[in-house]
């Protein structure tokens, strides 16, 4: 046998114990110690007479109350009167009670008058339309004499039938009281336990935000408070009127939150049909809300029968759901746990459902005097029976807990495997943390190290910054002096060789020749100076713009070295020009004419300078010997380097004639203005 078929027979045998052992109202009927030698509460069936119409009806409109005039009473509207004899003598002597009570129920608005005299009235003209009559009760004390009296009733009947065979009761309030606790025990106990799990279910729904939580707790407040309504014993403590008509709505309520469990248990909720019947249910439930605020009798009757339908079809779809899941179970393997939620699933289903059936085919297809025949001949099985539908709802209850208790169970234990792997992985933190700290300490003692070093090599940098510097100052210098004073220097050298072929021609040299030799050397002293001077200051003072300072030297070349120069210059004044840039051209053009000059012989120059969006064009061009290319000198070659440095470049051959003969030098250099 394994162990799942021994699992579902040991529960098997649950279930009939409790059918067969939970039956509070048993515990209870034995001889009570309330009776103290009184009388039983009676209940007064017998001898009534029925009559209709608003006027008090007149001895020949008397009908007796059988079956068939109570059969008038369904779906009656207008006044009703019912009267009877109260017991004799006799069964006032046997009764023997002290302050006897009569008590009333079904009738939802009525006056009770006992000879002639008003005893009790309740809900006249119908002003509360929220109540549910049969579970109400209205004790009134009476006269102990009560004996041989006449009792009568007027009632305003609104289309009710007339069922219960406790219409009225007589006896003592701690009798009826007793009466109603051992009647609805089960009720009561079942009720409370159930509401109590529910509070449970809200707390754990808080705590774990899962919502099958949610659903068993909605579905155990709402059966509980059920189960509680059901009970009458709830108006000897609180005033119960509209709480009974109200609490009505608690059942489907219950059994929409059943399926929801269902539904969310089985993982099923995205089915189609599953999806349509619980939309539909809770449309129900809207529906009957607004029924019950405005149709009260509609909804009176509307209750059991849209309860007892939607019950149904639930559990129907409830079966369809694990018939479906079990389908896929052999297709797809589960988890133990999910095995077992689902076994309980299961047998919640069918063993409400084989009680509930049970209980209702008692009560709907049993004629009621054979039940009645039942109690009184066989009172133990009647017992069972009755208790049948709420044990059998406490088994179902005990496996919606099951199922919540595996769904606790696996929290807990995924909670403790991840426990246990957050403690391992505390452990690699902890060992991570450790290797970090060496790897820091490590790494600072690298850094400190490496801090050492770069102060040394800070320390060298410094030291070789200052012989770059040294030597940059040096070389500004040494350009300054070979760009400006050998352009001054060249100037006087040639005017010395004009001046001594006029002394071999003539014999004699000129006073101006002499003027003009002597203002040459004296420029030549003033470069000298302003370029000692550059060692104290970073920027000359500058008078003169660029265009200016071009044309002022090609001037003092034509006039100190018998040259032409023919220049075209073409220098916006947007256009963005650096003074390092300036610089290099100015040094550029001495450099040229001086060496076309004193290399080449020159005479003619043609000098262009033009600045276009992106870049600057010079281009120097002389006549004399042709240009060979050989080692450049220092000049060209500190101008190259400068030129370079600005991004640009600088082009260097020999020019031609007019016949293609190579003639003079060609000197081009462009630069980029961005």
């Amino acid at each position: 046998m394994g162990i799942k078929l021994r699992s579902s027979l040991v529960w098997c045998f649950i279930c009939v114990i409790i059918a067969l052992t939970f039956v509070p109202r048993v515990w209870v009927n034995t001889d009570s110690q309330m009776q103290q030698d009184r009388g039983m509460v009676s209940n007064l069936v017998e001898n009534w007479e029925i009559a209709f119409g608003e006027e008090k009806p007149e001895e020949a409109d008397w009908l007796p109350m059988d079956s068939e005039a109570k059969a008038l009473l369904n779906g009656y509207e207008g006044t009703v009167w019912m009267q009877r004899p109260m017991p004799d003598e006799q069964w006032r002597v046997w009764g023997n009670w002290e302050n006897p009570y009569l008590i009333f129920s079904w009738v939802p608005s009525f006056e009770a008058y006992l000879d002639g005299e008003l005893i009790l009235s309740f809900n006249e003209n119908n002003q509360l339309q929220h109540l549910i009559p049969e579970k109400l009760i209205h004790p009134v004390r009476i006269d102990a004499d009560y004996a041989d009296k006449h009792l009568l009733i007027r009632a305003q009947w609104q289309g009710e039938a007339l069922y219960g065979p406790d219409m009225a009761l007589i006896g003592e309030l701690d009798q009826f009281l007793y009466l109603y606790i051992s009647t609805e025990l089960a009720f009561l106990i079942y009720g409370i336990l159930i509401v109590t799990v529910g509070c449970i279910g809200v707390v754990m729904f808080i705590q774990r935000k899962d919502r099958i939580f949610g659903w068993f707790a909605l579905f155990c407040i709402a059966m509980g408070c059920t189960l509680l309504l059901v009970c009458r014993t709830l108006q000897w403590f609180i005033d119960m009127k509209e709480l009974y008509y109200w609490g009505a709505l608690c059942t489907p309520i219950g059994i929409w939150a059943c399926l929801s469990f269902y539904l969310n248990a089985l993982n099923i909720g995205k089915y189609l049909y599953t999806r349509i019947v619980h939309v539909v249910l809770g449309i129900y439930i809207v529906l009957l809300t607004l029924i019950a605020i405005f149709k009260p009798l509609l909804y009176r009757e509307l209750t059991f029968v849209g309860n007892a339908f939607i019950g149904i079809i639930v559990f129907t779809t409830i079966a369809i759901a694990l018939a479906q899941y079990a389908y896929h179970r052999r297709r797809k393997p589960i988890t133990e746990d999910t095995g077992t939620e689902w076994r309980w699933l299961l047998r919640g289903c069918w063993t409400f459902g084989i009680g509930a059936l049970i209980s209702v085919s008692m009560y709907t297809f049993f004629p009621e005097q054979l039940m009645e025949d039942l109690l009184k001949s066989h009172d133990y099985p009647y017992r069972v029976i009755e208790g049948l539908l709420p044990n059998s709802l406490l088994l179902f209850f005990i496996c919606m807990v099951m199922v919540t208790v595996g769904r606790v169970q696996r929290i807990y234990r995924d909670s403790e495997r991840n426990a246990a792997e957050l403690l391992v992985k505390n452990k690699e933190l902890e060992q991570f943390h450790r290797n970090l700290e060496q790897l820091v300490e490590q790494r600072t003692s690298e850094l400190e190290q490496a801090n050492r070093s770069l102060a040394v090599t800070m320390r060298e940098k410094a030291e070789t910054l200052a012989d770059i510097s040294v030597l940059e100052e040096r070389n500004r210098i040494a350009y300054e002096m070979h760009d400006v004073v050998g352009h001054t220097l060249t100037a006087a050298i040639v005017q010395l060789e004009a001046t001594r072929k006029l002394h071999d021609r003539e014999g004699s040299i000129s006073l101006d020749r002499l003027e003009l030799l002597d203002d040459l050397v004296r420029k030549g002293l003033d470069d000298i100076r302003r370029a000692v001077r550059l060692m104290k200051s970073d920027e000359e003072e500058q008078q003169l713009t660029f265009e200016e300072s071009i044309r002022e030297l090609i001037q003092f070349a034509e006039d100190t070295m018998d040259c032409k120069v023919d220049s075209d210059i073409m220098l916006p004044r947007e256009l963005p020009i650096g003074k390092v840039t300036e610089s290099v051209l100015y040094s550029a053009l001495q450099e040229g004419l001086t060496n076309g000059i004193r290399h080449g012989h020159s005479s003619s120059f043609k000098f262009k300078l033009h600045g276009l969006d992106t870049e600057l064009r010079f281009l120097l061009i002389s006549d004399g010997e042709p240009y060979q290319a050989e080692a450049l000198g220092f000049g060209l070659s500190s101008m190259l380097e400068r030129v370079e440095l600005l991004g640009g470049t600088v082009s260097l051959r020999p020019s031609t004639d007019g016949e293609g003969t190579p003639v003079g030098c060609e000197l081009e250099i462009v630069i980029p203005l961005s």
